[in-house]
């Protein structure tokens, strides 16, 4: 990568949530007493025990039919400018294929470097900072205020949230830095140092 990595989420940063309404994130502190990182394997023999296709014709169902956000094309482009983009979704990791095919038939696929969903079974915060913190990736643009909040208080460089109504209201760390489109964080990152 010849620029530094910068991570995005996928839903509510590049992919438009159901009838716009962005309901499933959270806010305030992320607890991993909410589900402990040890219980992630137990998670995952509990997922393989369920029949793999019926369970990837359901998540192809739940995601079918978004479309991106209006910036996403046109803010990719600009953050590209100044990092290499990393796509980090906590969408479970049987619909991989899918994320792909979505990137590809809006023209989003080839921005970015690699394309990681979540095959764990872990909770988003703690997959993504494993992701992350694995890759060597210091910044990241999330919509959630949990897994900001969280990566923030990991010790993440970056971390910039996309504002929505159900994110606002709480007092994040200091570095998570609120923006309303992907072209505000590429402002943000043209105004600093990798």
């Amino acid at each position: 990568m010849a620029k530094p990595a910068i991570g995005l989420d996928l839903d509510g940063v590049v992919c438009r949530p159901p009838l716009g309404l962005n309901i499933a994130i959270g806010r305030g502190p992320y607890s991993s007493t909410l589900i402990e990182p040890e219980r992630a394997s137990e998670r995952s023999n509990l997922e393989k025990s369920w029949s793999r296709s019926l369970k990837a014709v359901l998540l192809r169902l739940k995601y079918t039919g978004r479309r991106p956000m209006a910036d996403a094309k046109s803010g990719l482009l600009a953050i590209g400018e100044h990092r290499t983009l990393v796509l980090i979704t906590s969408r479970n990791g049987l619909v991989h294929q899918m994320v792909e095919s979505w990137l590809s038939k809006y023209g989003l696929l080839s921005l970015f470097e690699e394309v990681h969903t979540n095959d764990t079974g872990l909770p988003s915060p703690e997959f993504k900072w494993r992701t992350l913190s694995g890759l060597g990736i210091g910044e990241f643009v999330d919509d959630d205020g949990r897994v900001a909040d969280h990566l923030s208080r990991k010790g993440l460089k970056r971390v910039y949230l996309r504002d929505w109504p159900r994110n606002r209201g709480y007092q994040y760390s200091a570095g998570v830095t609120r923006v309303r489109s992907l072209e505000d964080v590429a402002r943000e990152l043209a105004g600093t140092t990798a």
